[in-house]
């Protein structure tokens, strides 16, 4: 990931370059899927990330919840809207800005309460991990006996991630999420994320998760994208955060400042103003093997 927090940069609005977002999405699972025998099932398939990384397992995870059955967080920046006065000098450090002495991170997600930056914190789009796993875990910033001495380490753990953790936690219990959420002594290192990675392993990352669920809802500001019953495209990038809802056939888009065009596993193309409530065909869903290509047609 780099340092790009797994996003398609703000920029004023203009969301261009870098676009790790659509990078990770669109060129890296792709290519991960063309060259290893990856079962199909998205119980066989999970999203794991430390640090800065836990924030892209959370998020990329909700992107594609049709692909991914279970996210592991360990030691996550899991809520890039807790506290402007931390956050903000944090991810601009990490995005090499302040090297030129600029803490403000605005080109990555824009204003920080604003739609975008809310559209790519996990901590507001618990709905989209519904039906994912999830393992979640972060240190307490005392020392260990991974890491007896961390030090600064300590520090960012204590003050940083834990209480983002804990936040994030209390978001996931209240939306229902199937989450497993453990805390332990230790701090922002090597040592202790190699305790984190075995945790999470003796959790199991590929036990069974359901396949088809009946009803499901997803928050997004992408301007495309698939979920489980077709792929999306805006005609034009939403002005605010696009809630779908799915029962059964019936899907409710609700208003994204742009058309809309829906395409389904079998190729029927909708297109559709926002909001909007449409009836899709009987459910056939979309190869996991994302992105999936398939020709359009127009649906009767």
């Amino acid at each position: 990931g780099g340092n790009g927090w797994y996003t398609d940069w703000w920029n004023d609005g203009q969301r261009g370059n870098p676009s790790w977002e659509t990078y990770e999405l669109e060129t890296v699972i792709p290519t991960i899927l063309a060259r290893y025998p990856i079962l199909p099932q998205r119980r066989y398939h999970a999203l794991i990330g430390i640090s800065m990384g836990g924030l892209g397992a959370t998020y990329l995870g909700g992107r594609l919840p049709a692909f991914f059955g279970s996210v592991a967080s360990l030691s996550g920046f899991v809520d890039p809207q807790w506290d402007a006065t931390v956050v903000q000098p944090a991810m601009a450090v990490f995005s090499n800005a302040a090297a030129n002495g600029d803490l403000d991170p605005d080109p990555i997600y824009g204003p920080p309460t604003g739609f975008y930056a809310t559209g790519h914190n996990p901590a507001m789009l618990t709905a989209n991990l519904k039906q994912t796993r999830v393992f979640e875990s972060t240190g307490t910033g005392t020392p260990s006996k991974a890491d007896p001495d961390p030090g600064q380490f300590a520090i960012e753990e204590e003050e940083i991630i834990y209480p983002m953790s804990e936040l994030y936690d209390q978001a996931m219990v209240a939306a229902g999420i199937d989450v497993t959420y453990q805390v332990h002594p230790g701090g922002h290192d090597i040592p202790d994320f190699l305790s984190e990675i075995k945790a999470m392993l003796k959790w199991g990352l590929f036990e069974p998760v359901v396949s088809e669920p009946a009803s499901w809802d997803n928050q997004t500001v992408a301007t495309r994208g698939q979920l489980w019953d077709f792929n999306y495209r805006f005609a034009n990038p939403p002005t605010q955060i696009v809630t779908f809802h799915q029962r059964g056939t019936t899907l409710s888009i609700s208003a994204a400042g742009s058309a809309v065009t829906i395409t389904t596993g079998s190729g029927c193309a909708i297109q559709t103003p926002t909001p909007a409530t449409v009836q899709l065909p009987n459910r056939n869903l979309v190869s996991p093997r994302w992105p999936n290509r398939v020709g359009q047609r127009t649906c009767g």
